[in-house]
């Protein structure tokens, strides 16, 4: 009788156990894949019907001339048509070139600048606007900013991208404007904003995690 006891007990078990992991295979495949990582802070104001500003259009560097004021043109417009209001979704992306980097309506600045060998072909910085003194000052605290900003400044660093092709130096300009918008780094393979993004061998416009993430932040 015991041991007619303990098979019934290790049954019970074994059908307790398989219906625990039947139970999370389900969760798991109803929860919603939210792999992006935002840092917090988001852009006071709106992106839409406002600017992005290039320091440098045209630029030769090492003997190479490059238009990055085309290929800046590329990347805000895969942002523009990636974040769009006509999706049904009520956070909209537009912005227009201007000539006025200064301007308090300008939200995102392109610098094609030579930082040398540090590591990263692209950095993003935040800053915010005086009204009263029509001044910017920067937020960043270790690489993201410590409270909402106004603007963001995306450095693309010319020993690392300037002899890419165009499409790879427009990832690091979609990708550094995907800091600037709100993100960190996600771990969704084929997402524009994965930290190693410099190994993919194509064009990488934003893609439907970057797009979510973007959209949460603004929620």
């Amino acid at each position: 009788m015991c041991g007619m006891t303990k098979k019934l007990v290790k049954k019970r078990l074994a059908s307790l156990l398989i219906f625990v992991v039947i139970c999370i295979v389900i969760f798991q495949i109803n929860m919603p894949v939210l792999a992006y990582e935002v840092f917090g802070y988001k852009l006071k104001g709106t992106w839409s019907n406002k600017y992005y500003y290039v320091s440098a259009n045209s630029v030769t560097y090492n003997g190479t001339t490059v238009n990055y004021g085309n290929i800046a043109t590329s990347a805000v417009s895969a942002w523009n048509d990636a974040v769009d209001s006509s999706s049904g979704h009520p956070l909209d992306i537009q912005l227009s070139k201007t000539t006025n980097g200064s301007s308090a309506e300008t939200r995102v600045v392109i610098s094609p600048l030579d930082r040398g060998a540090t590591g990263w072909r692209g950095y993003a910085y935040y800053y915010d606007y005086n009204p009263l003194t029509g001044e910017w000052s920067p937020v960043n605290i270790g690489g993201y900013p410590n409270k909402n900003y106004q603007s963001g400044s995306a450095l693309i660093n010319l020993y690392y991208v300037h002899s890419n092709p165009t499409w790879k130096i427009q990832n690091t300009m979609m990708h550094e404007m995907g800091h600037i918008f709100g993100l960190k780094h996600s771990n969704v393979s084929g997402a524009l904003m994965v930290e190693n993004s410099a190994s993919y061998t194509s064009l990488k416009k934003p893609q439907s995690d970057d797009i979510s993430g973007v959209r949460s932040v603004y929620e």
